[in-house]
């Protein structure tokens, strides 16, 4: 299945599709229709890792709007999807970090990385609203480094508050 090239980019009256990129080791299985994930051993680099993903995504959504979310470090590949995506004709209009990492300039070979080579953060990113949902204690400290970049910050993650963020953000 491919998006649809005949729709106006710029038809504003629907909600954007709201894509999530799930942790590796995070099992696949959970509440969310648009859900992504790159196994490290299979992608063997961030860089083709974040290439798959933007591959599939493209061929799986048909929304011109995206909202790009994560989970867990998933997060790390968000600046990186997010370009190839814009690239490939989609809106990124904001993004939802759930119990997520921080995307941000990873060493290899660290806690953060499942891949063997630096992640980098873009320059231009971020480049729509930022919202920050977290519930475990272990994503505290990362919550307030959210907020203090200026992000949104909301300390619940149940889907009415997903859906919540997602009317927010798409207004």
């Amino acid at each position: 299945m491919s998006r649809d090239h005949s729709k106006n980019l710029f038809d504003f009256s629907k909600t954007p599709a709201l894509v999530i990129i799930n942790d590796c080791h995070n099992p696949q299985s959970n509440s969310f229709k648009n859900i992504y994930w790159q196994d490290p051993t299979q992608s063997n680099t961030a860089m083709k890792a974040i290439a798959n993903l933007i591959s599939e995504i493209s061929n799986d959504t048909q929304e011109s709007e995206i909202i790009l979310g994560s989970l867990g470090k998933g997060a790390l590949l968000l600046p990186g999807v997010a370009a190839g995506l814009r690239a490939s004709d989609f809106a990124v209009v904001g993004y939802v970090l759930i119990d997520s990492y921080l995307p941000g300039a990873i060493e290899p070979g660290s806690e953060n990385s499942e891949f063997f080579e630096t992640l980098p953060l873009l320059s231009d990113w971020p480049d729509a609203p930022i919202y920050y949902l977290w519930s475990k204690d272990e994503f505290s400290e990362k919550a307030k480094e959210a907020a203090l970049r200026g992000w949104f910050v909301i300390n619940s993650v149940d889907e009415e508050t997903i859906n919540e963020v997602v009317s927010a953000i798409s207004f």
